[in-house]
């Protein structure tokens, strides 16, 4: 009886075991790495600027969300779960102004030379002026926001997660727009924001999709798939654009969240790839990550 028990147990533990995915190259060692040096500290939090500890511990909720500043020219911006948002000078990290929202944020700080916005995952949105750091309106869309909104062309858009961009004029907070797509079943919670670009605005989606949004109106120029989803369950098939995107001299990069074949080049990675985009969306090529 023991033996067929332990016969049994052995073969459960191989079928649960599976076969392993695709395992990461190593790392090679730098040659002559550069050393680095902390050249300024500043500490944002209400609760530490008198505390005798550098450092204080983040809110309990805080692993819900992803906070990271912003540089626009000499200057810094920052925010904080609680509510503070900052303006540091970015050579010495010298405090030029502190805000606050006002409510609970939920993730970084977008701006240019003369907004700065925020949001919080109760969907409202605040914007300060860049010189003062005085609250120049308020405005709400439609659900949790998790991903920095992104300043630019006299907007401020932000992106909602049920597949809503929201476009608001960035001097008066009146609402130019909406672009919005149906919402997937599945999604993966990350900050996926918008990217700026000229006139444009680019967004990734479920299905691996990369759209390019008209600041004008709204109006969707062009769609192309980066990431086609695969797999046998709804799970597996995921494919969720989250990686941000870049524009230089007419191209756009976009990586994958999930998957890796460029539609059109049918250059499959197994660990993603970054596909090459002309301005309207065609394919120019794809760099494939491959298995060591």
């Amino acid at each position: 009886m023991t033996r067929y028990a332990a016969a049994l147990a052995a073969a459960i533990l191989a079928a649960c075991s599976g076969t392993p995915g695709p395992v990461p190259a190593e790392l090679t060692p730098l040659e002559n790495p550069l050393e680095t040096r902390l050249l300024w500290y500043a500490s944002i939090t209400e609760t530490d600027r008198y505390s005798e500890s550098a450092f204080t511990a983040p809110p309990a909720d805080a692993d819900r969300f992803v906070f990271f500043p912003a540089q626009i020219g000499d200057a810094i911006y920052a925010a904080t779960r609680e509510g503070v948002v900052v303006r540091l000078d970015a050579a010495k990290g010298k405090e030029r102004w502190r805000a606050s929202a006002d409510t609970r944020l939920s993730g970084g700080v977008g701006a240019d030379a003369k907004t700065v916005a925020v949001a919080s995952e109760k969907g409202e949105v605040v914007a300060f002026d860049t010189e003062r750091g005085a609250v120049r309106w308020r405005a709400r869309v439609s659900s949790e926001v998790i991903a920095p909104p992104s300043v630019g062309g006299g907007l401020v858009l932000v992106r909602s997660i049920d597949n809503r961009i929201f476009a608001f004029g960035a001097d008066d907070g009146k609402r130019r727009w909406v672009y919005q797509r149906a919402p997937a079943s599945l999604i993966v919670h990350a900050p996926s924001g918008v990217s700026l670009l000229g006139d444009t605005a680019y967004a990734g989606f479920s299905g691996g999709k990369l759209v390019a949004i008209a600041l004008s109106n709204g109006g969707q120029r062009w769609e192309v798939t980066v990431s086609i989803p695969k797999g046998s369950t709804e799970l597996e098939r995921v494919t969720d654009v989250i990686g941000g995107s870049a524009g230089a001299r007419g191209l756009r990069c976009r990586l994958p969240g999930k998957g890796g074949v460029l539609r059109g080049r049918q250059r499959q990675a197994d660990l993603g790839s970054r596909a090459l985009l002309g301005h309207r969306g065609q394919p120019r090529c794809a760099l494939r990550l491959r298995e060591r």
